[in-house]
């Protein structure tokens, strides 16, 4: 019994990182995609009880957010999203508001911003 309790348990485990995998490419994927529009910068947080966020913005030299995607979830199976409500919003606007609130959505889109800002902070 437990011999066939141990060979489920590493099925399963060989199996997550296999869908980590292509998780991870999908991430790429998005990157690449937005790269084409500037600068992207990204921001996660993890979730121990909630759901993990994670967002990626893409921005233009004039600070104008001119492409956002979006993750949560709490399993491998999450999947970008794309994130319309701070397209064409300034990274200084989107900022301020994300520190008034709460939450992972917020912590996330404040670290992609700040990432974002820093790339362009490094160009000039």
């Amino acid at each position: 019994m437990w011999v066939k309790l141990l060979i489920i348990m590493i099925v399963l485990w060989v199996l997550q990182g296999f869908l980590t995998v292509f998780q991870l490419m999908n991430l790429k994927k998005r990157i690449g995609e937005l790269e084409k529009y500037g600068h992207v910068g990204m921001g996660a947080v993890k979730g121990r009880f909630k759901a993990g966020t994670m967002v990626l913005v893409a921005g233009n030299e004039d600070g104008e957010i001119v492409e956002a995607q979006l993750m949560q979830g709490r399993t491998i199976f999450a999947k970008f999203k794309p994130y319309q409500e701070i397209i064409g919003l300034k990274y200084w606007d989107v900022l301020a508001e994300s520190k008034e609130k709460e939450g992972n959505l917020s912590q996330a889109l404040a670290r992609a911003i700040k990432s974002l800002e820093q790339k362009y902070e490094e160009e000039n």
